[in-house]
């Protein structure tokens, strides 16, 4: 499988699994790097997507949006 066909997969999940995810991929990149504001981002942000708070951007869009302004 690659890396398209994963994200498209991730972001198909229910919030709440990919939420739980995310905490699971950031916890075994680097625990120790981030720090406690840090922490507490990412826990208010989960909270608004699990609220339905937030929408969600694709990737490609995010980057086709920082490309385009890095020109």
């Amino acid at each position: 499988m690659n890396l398209d066909a994963i994200e498209h997969e991730l972001l198909n999940l229910p919030r709440t699994e990919l939420t739980k995810l995310a905490h699971e991929l950031l916890d075994a990149r680097a625990p120790e790097q981030l720090d406690e504001a840090w922490l507490a981002e990412i826990e208010r942000r989960a909270k608004e997507l699990d609220a339905g708070l937030a929408t969600l951007i694709p990737a490609e869009e995010v980057m086709r949006k920082a490309q385009a302004l890095l020109k």
